[in-house]
């Protein structure tokens, strides 16, 4: 397999097809459970689709050289069941005694 040093320079080569397909399409999009792409999710997608291994601290390097920055993730999560936690928290309710 290709080396780290050949994935940093195939992507800064092609950065601007890799920012269009970061921007163009959600992990959703890719088969991955997730609303929002993450490092671990981008390593596993340019291994499977383009037989590059690279590690983890390499594809944040990646992102920043094409413009991309972090963006802290929000707490809500596509697979939340909102009718569980609301029955979970009643069940607290009930436990501590507390209304709130």
């Amino acid at each position: 397999m290709p080396s780290i040093n050949f994935c940093v320079d195939y992507e800064l080569q092609n950065a601007n097809a890799a920012q269009n397909k970061l921007l163009g399409e959600a992990p959703e999009d890719q088969g991955y459970n997730c609303v929002t792409w993450t490092g671990p999710m981008l390593m596993d997608w340019i291994q499977q689709n383009l037989g590059i291994v690279c590690k983890k601290a390499q594809i944040y390097n990646i992102l920043k050289s094409i413009g991309f920055t972090y963006q802290k993730g929000r707490d809500i999560f596509p697979e939340t069941d909102f009718l569980a936690q609301e029955a979970f928290k009643e069940s607290l309710k009930k436990i501590t005694g507390r209304s709130t």
